[in-house]
């Protein structure tokens, strides 16, 4: 209902369609079923979204689906997409809107002068600012940029940016989560300090191990 309200102006780029178990088996039972669910979760208000049956179990044994509730996340091209979820959606709608695409392209531009414009972008541009960083870091900045951005990706701050950030400390790529940890660190939540610190308990690399430390110092600060 949430992610509908978000963006209602944007409706005709997603759609979210629920499926119920093969336990109803009839039209008449699902609108009982969904009539519980209106009041109970809803709040009486009609879900935004269509609940189609599945009788038979086909679309369950098609999906692989194991547990309920499952998300699954399809793309235009009718593919799965790897490890989908609604947070997943709602960051990609954030930055594909307007504003956002606008500053992707003002960082795509400054080429050298990327990281200059990021730190400007950090203190005054809000949240736009916060997904076309998270953007242009994940799908465009060479490696060497990273540490600049993950750091201004954290002073902006918000759940957004810790979900992004906790993604990356947990990259392959010893720089990755080095660049991560300090943007990690640039956040100042210390609720982050515990989970830091269980990072530099697994981590290997000795570079990793000095940016999780400079990170939970600026945590405790």
């Amino acid at each position: 209902m949430a992610l509908y309200e978000e963006f209602k102006d944007r409706r005709k780029e997603f759609e979210i369609v629920a499926f119920h178990d093969a336990s109803a088996k009839s039209l008449a039972e699902l609108a009982q079923r969904i009539a519980k669910v209106k009041q109970e979760v809803w709040g009486g208000r009609d879900l935004p979204f269509p609940v189609l049956m599945d009788a038979t179990g086909a679309t369950v044994e098609a999906y692989e689906i194991r547990m309920f509730p499952t998300v699954l996340l399809i793309d235009p091209e009718g593919n799965l997409v790897r490890n989908g979820s609604e947070a997943m959606l709602r960051q990609r709608l954030r930055e594909s809107s307007p504003a956002v695409a606008a500053l992707l392209k003002e960082l795509a531009e400054a080429k050298e002068g990327a990281g200059k414009l990021a730190a400007e972008m950090a203190t005054r541009r809000g949240e736009p600012a916060l997904y076309a960083l998270i953007a242009f870091a994940r799908d465009h900045a060479l490696p060497g940029d990273r540490p600049t951005l993950f750091a201004c990706i954290g002073r902006i701050g918000g759940e957004g940016a810790l979900a992004f950030l906790a993604e990356q400390a947990q990259s392959a790529l010893p720089a990755t989560r080095a660049a991560a940890a300090t943007g990690l660190g640039e956040t100042r939540d210390p609720r982050l300090a515990e989970w830091l610190a269980e990072r530099l308990v697994s981590e290997t690399d000795d570079g990793v191990k000095q940016a999780i430390q400079a990170a939970l110092a600026k945590l405790a600060g």
